[in-house]
C-alpha cells in the first residue's frame, strides 16, 4: 500500500517537473529598447503589448523591456505612452525556443512644438477639449 503511493506521487512530481521543462522550452522572449524619437531618451514607463492578447510589460529604467513566455506563434507589438504617438504595429514572429531580440521603436511627440516653449496638440483625439501633453518651457500651450 505505501508503495504503491509513493509510486504514485513519484509518477505525479515527475509529471509535473517533465511538463514544466516542455512548457519552458516552448516558450519565448521579446527583448527590446523604446526611446523618444526626439531626444533620444529612454521611455521608461511605456506599455509593450502583443495586439489581442493578454501578454504585456512596462519599459525598464534604461528603456528596455522584455516579454517573457510567449507561445510560438505570430504577432502584432506595440508600444504607447501618454503624450505620445502610438507605434505602428510591428509583426513578431517567434518560433519554439528563439527568443526575438534588438526591438527598436521610436515614438513620436503627440505635441508640435511652434516657438520657443510653445507646444500644439497634434492628434486626432483630444481628451475633454483640453490638450493632453503638456509643454517645457516658458510660453504657453497652444491648442
Amino acid at each position: 500500500m505505501l508503495s504503491t503511493l509513493c509510486n504514485r506521487t513519484l509518477a505525479a512530481l515527475l509529471t509535473i517537473l517533465l511538463t514544466t521543462v516542455w512548457c519552458r522550452t516552448n516558450a519565448q522572449n521579446v527583448k527590446g529598447k523604446v526611446m523618444d524619437a526626439s531626444t533620444g531618451e529612454p521611455m521608461i514607463g511605456a506599455t509593450v503589448a502583443l495586439e489581442g492578447t493578454h501578454y504585456s510589460t512596462v519599459v525598464n529604467l534604461d528603456g528596455t523591456f522584455v516579454l517573457k513566455n510567449i507561445p510560438a506563434g505570430k504577432y502584432q507589438l506595440v508600444v504607447s505612452s501618454v503624450g505620445y504617438n502610438r507605434s505602428k504595429e510591428l509583426e513578431v514572429n517567434l518560433s519554439t525556443g528563439t527568443d526575438v531580440k534588438n526591438i527598436s521603436v521610436s515614438l513620436t511627440h503627440r505635441c508640435k512644438r511652434l516657438a520657443a516653449g510653445k507646444w500644439r496638440y497634434d492628434s486626432e483625439r483630444q481628451h475633454r477639449g483640453r490638450a493632453v501633453c503638456h509643454h517645457t518651457g516658458y510660453g504657453p500651450a497652444i491648442q
